[in-house]
């Protein structure tokens, strides 16, 4: 069992592997709560970031699996985000990432824009990684104080 298994504190590439615990863990940490949405996009000026507050998930997370992709959707109030999840293992996608160790690339870590990276706490997820037209993206999903378990 792993820190993901047991509802630990986990940082790693979404996969194949780990896509249905990491929906698994995403539902435990946001169903039946209220928490704020916070998401900026490169594409946009300035890194301008867009913030929703007071959200609850509007039906399950769920988890799809199509050959070579594995989808997690996280519908809320009016609109939906989903994740996807196309490198077999973490070290597979370590192994598409490894100019990541060059310090030269520091700033370019997230080079295969097909990876998803995670960062799992007890009450809240960050994801970093690209919008279907290349853009990086960064969310943070944060339960609201008062909400918690």
């Amino acid at each position: 069992m792993t820190a993901l298994d047991r509802g630990q504190d986990w940082n790693g590439f979404l996969t194949l592997e780990n896509s249905q615990a990491v929906a698994t863990r995403l539902a435990a940490l946001l169903e039946g709560r209220r928490f704020t949405y916070v998401s900026v996009n490169e594409g946009r000026r300035h890194w301008y970031p867009e913030v929703k507050t007071g959200l609850e998930l509007a039906g399950d997370v769920t988890h799809s699996a199509s050959g070579d992709r594995h989808d997690i959707h996280l519908h809320y109030s009016g609109w939906h985000s989903w994740l996807s999840a196309r490198v077999q293992d973490e070290d597979t996608a370590w192994q598409r990432n490894a100019s990541a160790a060059d310090p030269a690339n520091r700033d370019e870590w997230l080079h295969d824009k097909s990876l998803v990276y995670l960062r799992l706490r007890s009450d809240r997820v960050e994801i970093e990684h690209h919008a279907p037209g290349g853009n990086r993206l960064y969310w943070v999903l944060v339960v609201e104080r008062g909400d918690g378990r």
